[in-house]
């Protein structure tokens, strides 16, 4: 069994270490030390722990930690062998050491070693560090012109784990952790199979689904992980975009509302997630704010909206000024105001408008929320998944 979060920060804290030490190199070059220190220090406790761990999925998912920054530091909670882009091992090294990746002309540099790009392995189901995180997996870096690439090349039921614990509260009802780990594990294969990008296949944000690492893991997330191991959502036998957001005010929205989209297993449903936390939200726009998102239509007299989607959601909406009117979507006005969500009425106030809302996220897909009080009322995540990915089938992938 692998340690619980607070118990893998109770074995990684320890005492600092200095980064740069080699353990053997081909080259033998010297190592310049980059003054990188590490308040961390996986003992042999933890490696076993965590060697005891076994996956049996061979799909390795390229997760982008790093997409382009000038400079990164790395390093293994092992030994590791660094290789290059052709496989060759260049390099041996130790285990807690900090290494400054940075590139130039479409080349990465390790501290001594450069090359088109780099990877890192550590031995014995070590860890990899990059940045201020600690992940599992190997380590790929690439040059994104003078920046660096920071890739996590993870097994797609380890990633799941820290997917799982970042997305939703592991005390939440298991079954509605089993509904998000199906979801995310076929959101993870439909951008995989989707993008077919040289580089990676999804990245470490909100853009795509969170991933912050083993500190997000916890019993309860590998327990739902492992319980729904390989099980996926289909349409047409093939992996769908199995969206999800934190709560929809009630009632979730179809994908051709929100991203002009039609989708046959995205279609609004009951959200059952009225008494959600924070799902009522306020938001005072003033006219000035609004004049700002477009200089032709003067002074501003009315925010009007003008349509509603089936599932309550503003869809067409205006600007009313003294010089024009300007028309945009519920979709662009949340965009470009940071809003909760699309869902709200309008009503004036002092110097603008206020916008009162629901929900929280684009309401398309499953309701976390929602799937939390479906799986209290004793449904499964099967029932559940189903409920809001209508005409999708729950499979195992092949």
């Amino acid at each position: 069994m692998l340690p619980n979060a607070s118990l893998l920060r109770t074995l990684l804290t320890h005492s600092p270490l200095t980064s740069g030490e080699v353990v053997a190199t081909g080259a033998r070059r010297k190592t310049r030390r980059t003054g990188w220190k590490i308040r961390r220090r996986v003992t042999l406790s933890l490696m076993v722990l965590w060697a005891s761990a076994s996956s049996a999925s061979a799909l390795t998912l390229r997760v982008a930690i790093e997409t382009a920054t000038p400079e990164v530091t790395v390093g293994s909670s092992t030994d590791a062998t660094l290789r290059d882009a052709n496989g060759r091992a260049i390099a041996r090294l130790a285990a807690m050491s900090g290494f400054r990746a940075t590139a130039s002309r479409s080349r990465v540099a390790l501290d001594a070693w450069r090359a088109e790009a780099l990877t890192l392995e550590p031995d014995d189901d070590g860890l990899i560090f990059i940045g201020n995180r600690w992940y599992r997996g190997d380590l790929e870096l690439r040059a994104n012109g003078h920046q660096v690439m920071a890739i996590d090349r993870v097994d797609l039921e380890d990633y799941l784990y820290a997917v799982l614990g970042a997305e939703m509260s592991p005390s939440w009802p298991l079954e509605a952790l089993k509904a998000q780990a199906v979801a995310a594990r076929t959101y993870a294969l439909y951008q995989r199979d989707r993008r077919r990008a040289p580089d990676y296949d999804l990245g470490d944000d909100t853009s795509w689904q969170v991933y912050r690492g083993v500190e997000d893991e916890a019993d309860r997330t590998r327990r739902a992980v492992d319980a729904t191991r390989d099980r996926i959502l289909v349409h047409d036998r093939q992996p769908i975009e199995a969206v999800f957001h934190a709560s929809a005010g009630g009632h979730t929205e179809s994908a051709q509302f929100v991203w002009s989209d039609t989708r046959p297993y995205l279609q609004g449903v009951p959200a059952y997630d009225d008494d959600a936390p924070n799902a009522s939200w306020q938001v005072e726009v003033s006219a000035a704010t609004l004049a700002g998102l477009n200089h032709g239509v003067g002074t501003v007299r009315d925010l009007r909206l003008d349509r509603l989607t089936p599932g309550g959601r503003a869809w067409q909406l205006a600007i009313v000024g003294s010089s024009g009117t300007h028309e945009l979507s519920g979709v662009e006005l949340r965009a470009a105001l940071g809003l909760p969500s699309a869902k709200f009425a309008i009503e004036r106030g002092g110097s603008g408008f206020i916008l009162n809302g629901r929900g929280r996220g684009h309401g398309v897909g499953m309701s976390q929320w929602g799937a939390r009080r479906l799986a209290e009322r004793g449904y499964d995540y099967t029932q559940i998944l189903t409920h809001y990915y209508q005409s999708a089938d729950v499979t195992n992938r092949r």
